[in-house]
């Protein structure tokens, strides 16, 4: 899965990634990683660097947790 953020500066505390918005509903509620997940902060550096078209870009890691509710996929008809 690939998402991409737009974020007004560099992002530093768990709390601005926590209120990266994931889903905005059409009643105008949103989901927010911290509604479905955890945040934590790593290493300072992991060696990675980010490009999307060349472009230096933001490389976040997700992992899930063995605790994590499987998500459900909506099935089509």
């Amino acid at each position: 899965m690939q998402y991409n953020v737009r974020a007004l500066g560099l992002l530093k505390d768990p709390q601005e990634f926590e209120d990266i918005i994931i889903r905005s509903n059409p009643d105008g509620s949103q989901v927010k990683i911290k509604d479905v997940g955890r945040v934590e902060l790593g290493a300072q550096t992991y060696d990675l660097r980010g490009r999307l078209n060349r472009t230096p870009a933001a490389a976040p890691l997700a992992s899930s947790s063995r605790r994590a509710p499987t998500p459900s996929r909506p099935q089509t008809t």
